[in-house]
């Protein structure tokens, strides 16, 4: 089958053979974002399992993103905190989230977010959509 059009990428740690997704699920009226998601790695009881949700800071972007720019702060990608989040949190599946956009001096802008009475309801249709995606497996990511 053909990759999900919400299928960014699926990249592997070097390190602890951790996977992180890259997703692009839609949220409210149609609007897309960058959701990276790492699983749990331990089996436990479905009602203590959680989810950790993380909005990285001003200048942190994807490794790509980050490489092409030519930073300094590679070690600080988006996928890199990912994997050393999710160690502290085993238990959890970790989900991401990409700054919508950045200003001119690099600082994250999560305004829709931000947004009385929308931005957890944007939060959450971006999560359940991308939860679909992941139930699916969907094969043929690059």
């Amino acid at each position: 089958p053909s990759p999900s059009p919400m299928d960014v990428y699926t990249k592997t740690d070097e390190v602890t053979g951790r996977v992180v997704r890259r997703l692009r699920p839609t949220g409210l009226k149609g609007r897309q974002e960058d959701i990276l998601w790492v699983g749990k790695t331990t089996t436990i009881e479905e009602e203590t399992s959680y989810a950790v949700v993380f909005f990285p800071g001003d200048l942190m972007d994807v490794a790509d993103e980050m490489k092409r720019a030519g930073t300094e702060y590679q070690e600080f990608s988006l996928e890199r905190t990912a994997f050393r989040i999710a160690e502290r949190f085993p238990h959890a599946d970790l989900w991401v989230v990409r700054a919508p956009g950045m200003d001119c001096g690099g600082h994250a802008d999560f305004d829709i977010f931000l947004e009385q009475g929308r931005g957890t309801a944007h939060l959450g249709a971006l999560i359940e959509n991308a939860t679909t995606t992941l139930a699916r497996g969907t094969q043929g990511l690059r």
